[in-house]
Formats: structure tokens, sequence, C-alpha cells
């Protein structure tokens, strides 16, 4: 099996799809950028390919040698009414039409290094939350999309939609350039901010256009996965078919209300104590081929690493490693699985012990616990054709264990997870109680 390598990708993403293959997409620009120090906190907008390209197109790099088959462009919030909304310079002193296309030419020139598909992408807009008109709404969209089929991307993203009727709008859009769309909402199990149920809205994107629907961000990868879950049900009761797509956030949120991760009191400068290591990845990348999830990646605040194990972990599937692989070391397989199927002439350096492919059994056992992972959930429907290889190859790899962890429920789980979390929390708490005594007693000595 060799590593991913350097020319023009062929196939298109359908096309990959429709031959079995299990893509792995990107993960966080906005906030790991955000961290670095390249994108304002509240405005939440990708001047910064503009600004500081150098960074994007490194982050862009990581992520392919991760394993990403996907680089998607970052023109998140890049329409021109949020560009200049709430104050915003960009619109005025750059223009969204340089933004979009800046953003289109770094995906394409780090595309190219690999064997990797460039997708536009649109998210939600302030015309809607204005409510403005559907015309008026979708001419917003069109405007990206111009650009979009100026530079020649392989496909398009709706991505981060809170309200499907927006979603639909943007697919409708997005459809007449003849690419292939996929559409993405940032929601959970109980559905849009409408009350749509997921499947209702999987459904409703399907007939919109879509060929693949899912969910991004603002949730972890097991309340994502449920919802995911969800639409599959929705879309093979109402008969259809259509590619499933999974980008969770790399935190834990078993606390978090109907509209995810953002309405935490830790957002958006306090959440990093959340955050899910990579085992965590490997095992939500498993379980997305078992509901026969096409595509898998992570969304807000996932690193490269998490986008690395995600692609360890389906290597067999993807047929395919990851550059990355001669510099890693991997973490909790499933037994019988990625560590053995890969080839030792690409300079794998070796695998963990028993005590790590312990402790990764015992996360997806969790999650078989939890009905994410195993049984006859992962087939039926319209779509069942498609994702039953990869479900049965994931399943017929997970045992279960006798350890006491994985028979926890998903919160106790999600709490299990968190002990270490709280101890880096009560860490970081003591050492600001530490500072605080010592300039309280220095101004005691001061006034003595």
């Amino acid at each position: 099996m060799a590593a991913g390598g350097g020319a023009r990708a062929a196939k298109g993403i359908l096309e990959r799809l429709d031959s079995g293959e299990v893509i792995v997409g990107d993960g966080s620009f906005l906030i790991t950028l955000e961290k670095r120090g390249y994108v304002k906190v509240g405005l939440w907008t990708p001047e910064a390919v503009v600004e500081h390209p150098s960074a994007v197109r490194q982050l862009h790099r990581e992520f392919l040698r991760a394993g990403s088959n996907v680089m998607q462009t970052f023109t998140f919030y890049a329409s021109e009414d949020k560009l200049e909304n709430r104050g915003n310079y960009v619109a005025e002193k750059l223009s969204g039409q340089k933004v979009n296309e800046a953003a289109c030419d770094i995906a394409r020139q780090v595309a190219d290094e690999g064997d990797a598909l460039v997708a536009g992408g649109v998210s939600q807009t302030p015309s809607y939350l204005s409510c403005k008109s559907e015309a008026e709404v979708k001419s917003i969209f069109q405007q990206q999309l111009a650009i979009f089929m100026k530079k020649n991307v392989d496909f398009l993203i709706a991505e981060y939609f809170e309200h499907v009727e927006e979603a639909v709008w943007a697919v409708e859009t997005l459809k007449t350039s003849g690419k292939p769309v996929a559409a993405t909402m940032c929601i959970g199990p109980e559905g849009d901010l409408h009350g749509v149920p997921p499947g209702e809205c999987a459904v409703r994107l399907v007939k919109a256009g879509a060929s693949i629907v899912g969910v991004n961000c603002h949730f972890d990868p097991m309340m994502s996965l449920q919802t995911v879950k969800l639409m599959k049900e929705g879309l093979a009761a109402a008969r259809l078919h259509a590619y499933l797509m999974s980008q969770p956030l790399a935190y834990h949120t078993p606390d978090c209300s109907k509209q995810g991760f953002i309405d935490l009191p830790e957002f958006p400068f306090g959440p990093e104590p959340q955050g899910g290591p990579r085992w965590a990845s490997k095992s939500k990348g498993a379980k997305a081929t078992t509901l026969a999830s096409a595509t898998s990646a992570a969304a807000a605040a996932s690193s490269p690493y998490h986008i690395r194990g995600i692609a360890e972990e389906l290597a067999p599937e993807r047929g395919l490693l990851a550059r990355s692989v001669g510099k890693a070391r991997q973490l909790g397989q499933r037994p019988g699985h990625a560590h053995q199927a890969l080839d030792p002439s690409a300079g794998q350096e070796g695998v963990l012990g028993e005590p790590s492919d312990r402790l990764g059994q015992a996360v997806q056992s969790c999650f078989v616990q939890a009905g994410c992972l195993g049984g006859d959930q992962g087939h039926g429907g319209a779509d069942a054709a498609e994702g039953s290889h990869h479900g049965a190859a994931a399943q017929g790899a997970v045992s279960q264990t006798e350890d006491p962890v994985c028979q926890l429920s998903p919160c106790q789980w999600h709490r299990w997870l968190s002990l270490r979390e709280l101890q880096v929390a009560l860490d970081i708490a003591l050492d600001s109680f530490r500072s605080m005594l010592y300039k309280f007693t220095k101004k005691q000595k001061k006034k003595e």
C-alpha cells in the first residue's frame, strides 16, 4: 500500500464514491488559524487568504500530508454581506471577489501536490438572518458560485447551516453549476433551529439537488454520528439515496444545548480542556464507515493529527496511506486492522503496545454500547448496497472487552473522558490561585 502522491486528481468526487472509495476531508481552518493569530474572534471571516496566504497554504499542506482527499477553499463566511457585517473592513478594503479567488488559488495549488480535489464552500448568511427574500439570499450565493466556476473547483459544499430552508436555497443555487453538490448542517439530533428533524432536513437537501448530505461543526463525534444516523433513516424512509458526510467538532460536548458548543460559556476562549484525543477520531472513522458514511472529516478545532487518526484507521478501506505515516506510531487500532494492513516499506515506525490497543478497543466498545456501531444499524434502506462492504470491514474487526469502561452509558462515557480534562482545568485554576496569592502576599509585604 503506497502513500498518496503528486498528480492532479483524475476522478471526481462522485466517481470516487460510486467506486466505493471512502473520502477523508480536511479539518478546522477558522479556529485553528484564530489560535495561530490570523483570524479575528467574533467576525470569523477568512481574509487571511489575502493577508497571510502562506499561513493558509501551510495548513492546507498539513491536512494533505495527514491524509485528506479534499482541500476545501477557506471561504467560510466569505459572502459579500458577511464581509461587511458588524463593521468588518474586508468587503471595502479587500473585496469578496479577491478573498474568494485567493482561497481557490491556494486550495488548488496544494491539491495539485497530491491526489486531492478542491471543494468550493458557501455558508449561512446574515441576509437570511435579516429575513431577506429568497432571491436576495440566492444572489449572495451566486456571487461566490461565479468565482468557483471561474476557478473550476471540482465540486461544491454548502456547509454550516442552522436552518434547512437557507441550506436548500444554497443547494439550489450551487446545483445550477452542473457540478456535484454536498450539503452539511450544523445541527444535532434535535434538528435545525426551526425544529425540522435531521431526517427531514436530509430529504429536503437531496430533493434540492445534493448528492452528499450530513453534518458539520457544533457537536462532537458521538452526537454527530447520531444525527447522521437519523438523516440516513429519513432518506431510507423516503426511498432517496445520497452519500453521507460527517464533520464533527473536535471537542466533547455532552453538556451543550440545541445550538451546540457555541452556546457553552467556555466558547470561544476556553474550550481546550474539552478537546478530543486522536484515538477518538480514529474510532469515529470506523463508525462513519459502519453507518455507510462515504465521506469523513473533522470540523471546528480539529487539527491535522485528528485527520491523520481517521486516515490511519481507514487505510485498508481507502487502499491509501497518509504521507505522514512514516512519522506515525499507531494508537488503539481495531485488532487485525489498520496497522496490519500498512506496508512496512512505506516507512512506518511501529505500533504502540498492548495497553494502547486495549484503550482503543475500549473506546470502540463504548460506542458499540451507545448504539453507534455494530449490529445491523449501519445497513438498510436505499444505500445498503453501496455501504455494506465498508460496514462489514468495520464491524468484523471490533471486539467486545470486559473492561468496566465499556459498560458506561454515552453520558457516563463523556464524563469519563472529561476526567483528564477536569484535571487540566484544575491545574490551571490552581496555577491562577497561586499567582493571585503571590501577588496578594507581595502587596501585604509592601504595606508592612
